[in-house]
Formats: structure tokens, C-alpha cells, sequence
């Protein structure tokens, strides 16, 4: 079995299929539709509960990528210390 996917690489799969749904409707369609898809992406990485329901506040393409990769940057961040 492959194993499980990073949380970085889980986002930037998100952040591609957003990209991708800009590309076949406008912007603001796109994130609309991406709200809930963004929470199955997040499905299963501990403390996404909070970043679920910001995504529901999220009207542009930038400020849904800026809550992602807060995200991850936190995620990483707890996983270094953690290692330490």
C-alpha cells in the first residue's frame, strides 16, 4: 500500500482542483463549489475544525489559498515540534 498522503500534498491537490474549477467557471462559482470540497480534502487532519468552518466565509480564490496554506504551515509547524 502507498502511504497517506502529506497534508501539504493533500492542499496542493485542493488548491489545483480549485485552480481547475476557476479554468471551467468563474471565480466566484468556483469557490463557491470549492467550500465543499475543501472540507473533504481536510477529512481526518487533526484541528480542521476550525478551518472548515472559516472556508465557508471564503468568497475569492485568494483568501481560500491563504486559509489552506495557513493551515498547513500550522500543521507542520505542531508535526516539528512534536519530533523534537
Amino acid at each position: 500500500m502507498i502511504p497517506e498522503p502529506s497534508v501539504r500534498e493533500k492542499i496542493d491537490v485542493c488548491i489545483l482542483h480549485l485552480d481547475r474549477l476557476i479554468a471551467l467557471k468563474n471565480e466566484h462559482i468556483a469557490v463557491k463549489e470549492m467550500r465543499k470540497h475543501a472540507a473533504w480534502y481536510l477529512k481526518g487532519i487533526r484541528g480542521n475544525a476550525k478551518v472548515r468552518n472559516a472556508i465557508n466565509e471564503c468568497n475569492t480564490r485568494e483568501e481560500l489559498v491563504s486559509l489552506l496554506m495557513n493551515f498547513v504551515e500550522e500543521v507542520e509547524a505542531k508535526q516539528n515540534v512534536q519530533a523534537v
